[in-house]
C-alpha cells in the first residue's frame, strides 16, 4: 500500500479524528476583554456562550475606533483602532506501529502556520478569515521531501442582527465551504460529500441563518447554496457542476450548568467525478443527525457528542465512464466522544469512529489497498490534554484501528493488518 493511497484512506474515512479548526483565535479574546475560557472548553470546542459569539457574527464586545464627524454631527469616519489579527502554530510528532508499503513509521512536522484576521468589522459584520502555511514534512530521522503551501484555507465573513426585542438573530453568512462556521461543528457528522467541499478552496456559497432565543431554549436554521469558483476540487476530481445546497437545523436547551443539543442537516450537490468529463456528473446526498451534551461547572467540564451520516450516491458518470462496479453507491459513518476536563488544564478524551460503506470492485481496488473491496474502517482514539495556559494547548493521542480497508486482517492482500496503523502521537497547539 502507498503513501498516497494510505493517507486517501484516512481522509476518505475521516478516522484520523483530528481537532476541527472552528473558530478559536486571541483576537476575539482582545476585541470582547474576557479570557478564552468564556467561549471554549478546550479549544477550539464551544461553550453555550461561545456559540451566541459566533452566531454574532464575531462582533460582540465591539472594538475600539477612530471616529470623525463634520461640522453637523454627521459621521464621516469609523475606523477600528486596532486590526483584529492572530496567528497559530501546529507541530506534531507521529510513530506509525508497523511500517506498511512507503509508508513512513515515524515523522516530525511543522504541520501549519496560520494568520488570521478575526473578528468584529462593523457592529453587524464580522470575520474569520485563515491564511495557513501547511509546512514541510520530516521523515525517517529527518529525511524526506519538503514541502510548503500557503493558501486561504478557510473564509468566512458574517452580517448579523437582532430584532427589537432581543430574541431573534438573524444574518447572512459567505463562506467558502459549508458547515465549517456551525455552531455545534456539525461537519464532524459530515459525509463524504461534506468532506469533499470542506477540504475545498474552490467553492463559495452564501447561508441565511435565523437563531431564536426563547427562555433557556434556542432554536436555529440555516440554507445555504454553493458552487465552484472554477478551481480543481480535492486535486483532480470533484468539480461542482451545479449548486450544492446545505440546510440545517439545530436545537440547544441550557438547564444549570448543563446544556443539550440535537440537531439534523443535508447536503446535496452534483459533481463531476473527472476533469472534462464529457459523462455529466455524480449526483450526492449526504444526510446527517448530531447530538452534543456539556457540563460546565467551576472546575470540572464533561462533554459528549454523538454523531451519524448517510451518504448515497447516483454514480452516473463514473457508471458510464467504467469506473464503478455499480450504479449506485452507499456508506454510513456513525462517530461518538467524550471528554472530561479538570481546572480547564488537565484532560482527557475518547472517540470512536466507525465507518461501513458498499463493496465496489472498482471504487476500492487491490492496487489501492482493498483487498476486500470495501472501505470499512473502524478506530477508537485515547488523547491526554495539557493547557498550561487558554492559548496552549499538548495532547498525547494514541490511534487504534480495529478494522482499516474494508478487513481487521490482511487487509490489503500484502498481509498487513489494521493494527499496523495504529499511531502515537505528540501534538502542540500554540496561539497567539
Amino acid at each position: 500500500m502507498n503513501k498516497k493511497a494510505f493517507i486517501t484512506a484516512i481522509s476518505a474515512g475521516a478516522l484520523a479524528i483530528l481537532p476541527t479548526l472552528a473558530s478559536a483565535v486571541p483576537s476575539f479574546a482582545r476585541q470582547t476583554g474576557m479570557e478564552c475560557a468564556a467561549c471554549h472548553t478546550s479549544y477550539p470546542n464551544l461553550t453555550p456562550f461561545g456559540r451566541r459569539f459566533l452566531l454574532s457574527g464575531y462582533t460582540l464586545g465591539g472594538t475600539e475606533k477612530i471616529e470623525g464627524v463634520d461640522a453637523n454631527g454627521k459621521e464621516r469616519l469609523s475606523l477600528n483602532k486596532f486590526l483584529p489579527l492572530a496567528a497559530r502554530v501546529q507541530a506534531s510528532y507521529t510513530e506509525v506501529d508497523k511500517k506498511t508499503g512507503t509508508t513512513d513509521k515515524s515523522s516530525v512536522a511543522l504541520d501549519r502556520i496560520n494568520l488570521y484576521f478575526a473578528g468584529a468589522v462593523t457592529s453587524n459584520i464580522g470575520t474569520f478569515i485563515n491564511l495557513q502555511n501547511s509546512r514541510a514534512k520530516y521523515t525517517d530521522g529527518l529525511k524526506g521531501n519538503e514541502t510548503a503551501d500557503t493558501a486561504l484555507a478557510n473564509v468566512v465573513v458574517r452580517y448579523s442582527d437582532k430584532t427589537a426585542d432581543g430574541g431573534l438573530t438573524y444574518g447572512l453568512t459567505l463562506a467558502d465551504k459549508p458547515s465549517f462556521h456551525d455552531a455545534w461543528a456539525v461537519d464532524a457528522s459530515a459525509g463524504s460529500l461534506m468532506d469533499t467541499l470542506n477540504k475545498s478552496s474552490g467553492v463559495a456559497g452564501l447561508a441565511p441563518y435565523l437563531a431564536y432565543e426563547f427562555g433557556d431554549n434556542l432554536l436555529y436554521a440555516e440554507y445555504g447554496i454553493y458552487r465552484s469558483t472554477g478551481k480543481i476540487i480535492d486535486l483532480e476530481t470533484n468539480k461542482l457542476t451545479d449548486f450544492a445546497n446545505y440546510a440545517r437545523l439545530a436545537y440547544e436547551r441550557t438547564f444549570g450548568n448543563s446544556s443539550l443539543q440535537v440537531g439534523a442537516s443535508i447536503l446535496e450537490a452534483d459533481l463531476q467525478p473527472v476533469v472534462g468529463a464529457v459523462a455529466g456528473s455524480d449526483r450526492y446526498r449526504d444526510i446527517g443527525m448530531d447530538a452534543e451534551y456539556q457540563y460546565i461547572n467551576g472546575s470540572h467540564i464533561v462533554g459528549a457528542n454523538l454523531s451519524w451520516a448517510k451518504d448515497d450516491r447516483d454514480l452516473n458518470a463514473t457508471f458510464a465512464t467504467a469506473k464503478s462496479t455499480n450504479p449506485t453507491y452507499s456508506q454510513t459513518a456513525i462517530k461518538a466522544g467524550a471528554l472530561y476536563l479538570y481546572d480547564r488544564k488537565y484532560g482527557v478524551e475518547v472517540q470512536y469512529a466507525d465507518l461501513n460503506g458498499n463493496a465496489d470492485a472498482k471504487l476500492y481496488t487491490l492496487a489501492k489497498g482493498y483487498a476486500t473491496n470495501q472501505p470499512d474502517a473502524t478506530s477508537v482514539a485515547l488523547t491526554a490534554l495539557y493547557l498550561p495556559r487558554d492559548n496552549t494547548k499538548l495532547s498525547l493521542k494514541y490511534l487504534m484501528y480495529s478494522k482499516f480497508n474494508g478487513a481487521s486482517t490482511n487487509y490489503d492482500g500484502l498481509l498487513h493488518n489494521a493494527s499496523d496503523n495504529d499511531q502515537l502521537s505528540l501534538a502542540f497547539d500554540f496561539l497567539f
